[in-house]
């Protein structure tokens, strides 16, 4: 395996993380909206990937919340090597989202959170920690983004595709509204595996949520326009 990922503006070490670079990371982090000079948390902030892609378009400043201490460790390390073309600071805090305490709230938060659902668990622990849901439910989750989050922020998620709706009945009860929602498939007749979900602290919206669809890749394998332009500020 290699022990990094390049990317156009910077490179990604992730050998002593429990979850490496991967496609769910990579649409989150170029899909999720960034307002100009944001304040963001990245819950489970891995390697530092989506912390780092929330600086390159435009945050003002970035918080990375990693419980597992090594590859916190590591996302720090990712960061310094990065410090010369990050437009805005990134911190990265080894700390559980559960009972993380700020003096001052987020304007977003963003995360790729463990949602795998294992018969058995795991032998790896931290693999354990980085992937199954029962570590971090997701209505604890969600109670956490809406602590954390200043009224109108957004909390902004990979879900996988055939739990959404119970994630957004959590969501709703919490005092979130949905403003956008991307279905991912990864090939057209395919069956959809993740969504991309745009949530609002705010009981209602003035506007209909957004609906659509992204494909990764054509027939022949190939990545689709779409799929180019939203990643292309990013990967090789």
């Amino acid at each position: 395996m290699n022990d990094c990922f390049d990317f156009k503006p910077f490179r990604i070490y992730h050998d002593r993380c429990a979850m490496r670079v991967g496609t769910d990371g990579v649409l989150l982090g170029a899909w999720f909206e960034v307002p100009a000079g944001s304040r963001v948390l990245d819950v489970g902030a891995g390697s530092g990937l989506i912390a780092m892609m929330a600086a390159m378009r435009g945050a003002g400043e970035v918080v990375g919340l990693e419980i597992d201490a090594e590859a916190a460790a590591q996302a720090r390390d990712n960061v310094a090597l990065a410090a010369g073309v990050l437009p805005c600071g990134v911190t990265v805090e080894t700390a559980d989202v559960l009972t993380y305490a700020t003096p001052s709230l987020f304007d977003v938060v963003v995360s790729n959170p463990p949602f795998h659902v294992e018969q058995t668990a795991a032998p790896d622990k931290r693999r354990a920690q980085a992937r199954q849901a029962d570590l971090l439910p997701y209505d604890r989750l969600i109670a956490a983004a809406a602590r954390l989050l200043r009224d109108g922020g957004s909390f902004q998620v990979v879900w996988p595709y055939g739990s959404a709706s119970d994630f957004l009945m959590a969501a709703s009860t919490a005092g979130f509204s949905l403003r956008r929602q991307t279905v991912v498939v990864t090939k057209d007749g395919a069956r959809p595996k993740r969504v991309l979900l745009h949530l609002v602290k705010a009981p209602y919206l003035d506007t209909i949520p957004r609906h659509d669809t992204l494909v990764l890749f054509d027939a022949d394998g190939r990545k689709t326009p779409e799929y180019q332009s939203l990643t292309g500020d990013f990967y090789l």
